[in-house]
């Protein structure tokens, strides 16, 4: 069959060139860490191994052929790095920035370090797993957790390892993007976009400040809070009773936050939406996300329920 090959798909694309626009940035990178205890580094190496060989796509690099980028297999593989940490740095600052080490997507999508020493036990490492975004999504990131460390507890007992379940490559994946692309059904799709995003998108004018320095793909941070369950427990309620998902919810809060700074009753809102069209997919590793702008019309005049209804229409359409 020869070294392993698979062009881009359409939103891998935009991955490519948004890296190759600040190759200086991590913005992108999706991290697996993990803390062990007494790692047996022989298993961990092995584990890597299997994990490559099952998922070719994470043992690639971008090659351009005939100016089109595709992700060709890396001569030399994926090896598991380990390195030390100086005993004066902290481990998260030092995780931090491996995190953040921006990838050369000309020599890999994908690597390993098995971290030690600085102010970890003397039994203690982290296994960093980091992949770049076009690789991976939410779901391969949990495909990828599942194998690795079943294939690491299996070689630690000197076990064979199952094979993984008969779930399609990513370039089956991409192909049947493609074919669906350049389909009748695609060609609707599309065209159903470009209506809804004819009109230039609004300007929101947020009360942020702005920072200075170089360029970045993104001037912004990721900020995670997690609910109180009584609070989450009563929206799942308010969902309910008026009748939408509790994602319309939560987006007819954020639409209605962002109205109330802006003044904006024109939205546009990206939503990530899962996109593995048939239970094949369903282990497939690779970047099967799909962003969908949504254009949200704010009226002033409608309370928050009818309001989330409408929200819950237009997501339920862009879906």
């Amino acid at each position: 069959a020869g070294p392993y090959r698979c062009p881009l798909g359409e939103a891998q694309k935009g991955l490519w060139v948004l890296q190759s626009l600040y190759p200086e940035s991590g913005e992108y990178n999706v991290p697996l860490a993990f803390r062990v205890k007494s790692a047996d580094g022989a298993a961990l190496a092995k584990a890597l191994d299997r994990l490559v060989a099952e998922y070719p796509i994470l043992g690639t690099r971008i090659v351009e052929e005939d100016g089109d980028p595709v992700l060709c297999a890396r001569p030399e593989g994926v090896e598991l790095q380990s390195l030390v940490m100086p005993k004066e740095v902290e481990t998260a600052g030092f995780l931090r920035q491996r995190v953040l080490l921006p990838f050369d997507l000309a020599t890999g999508v994908f690597r390993v370090e098995h971290l030690s020493g600085g102010k970890l036990g003397p039994d203690e490492s982290i296994v960093l797993l980091n992949a770049h975004h076009m690789v991976t999504d939410g779901i391969s990131s949990a495909v990828i957790t599942r194998r690795f460390w079943s294939a690491y507890e299996r070689f630690c007992r000197s076990e064979q390892v199952p094979a993984k379940s008969d779930s399609a490559d990513y370039s089956d994946f991409a192909a049947w993007e493609a074919a669906f692309a350049a389909s009748d059904e695609g060609q609707a799709q599309k065209h159903y976009w470009l209506e809804k995003l004819a009109d230039p998108a609004p300007v929101l004018k947020l009360p942020a400040k702005t920072r200075s320095g170089g360029a970045s793909a993104s001037n912004g941070q990721d900020l995670e809070i997690r609910l109180p369950e009584d609070l989450t427990s009563r929206l799942r309620d308010l969902a309910k009773n008026e009748g939408v998902s509790p994602a319309s919810i939560y987006l007819t809060a954020f639409a209605t936050l962002l109205y109330r700074y802006t003044g904006e009753e024109d939205l546009v809102v990206g939503v990530p939406t899962l996109r593995r069209p048939s239970r094949r997919f369903e282990e497939t590793v690779g970047y099967c996300a799909n962003m969908i702008a949504l254009r949200l019309a704010v009226d002033p005049e409608l309370s928050f329920g009818p309001f989330s209804k409408d929200i819950h229409a237009a997501l339920g359409e862009g879906l």
